[in-house]
């Protein structure tokens, strides 16, 4: 499954998986992530090599870390 621009800016981002975010605060993690490393491209780069570390050292949290992204982006965007 693929995740929004949103949902992958929120899978790396420091908030605690399940934190209960507004959709003003998930267009700002969304476009600090954009505007710090440079573009779409560059978040969607990062996020595959948080999400193959994640699922290798903590793969019961990678999973629902990966849900709680998706679902609280979807605040925002809709998902792929």
């Amino acid at each position: 499954m693929r995740l929004s621009l949103a949902a992958q800016a929120l899978y790396m981002s420091m908030h605690t998986t399940g934190d209960l975010l507004t959709p003003s605060e998930v267009e700002h993690v969304r476009d600090e992530a954009v505007t710090r490393l440079g573009g779409p491209e560059a978040v969607g780069f990062a996020t595959v090599r948080r999400l193959l570390f994640c699922a290798a050292a903590e793969p019961d949290n990678h999973s629902s870390r990966f849900t709680w992204a998706r679902d609280a982006a979807s605040l925002v965007e809709a998902q792929p």
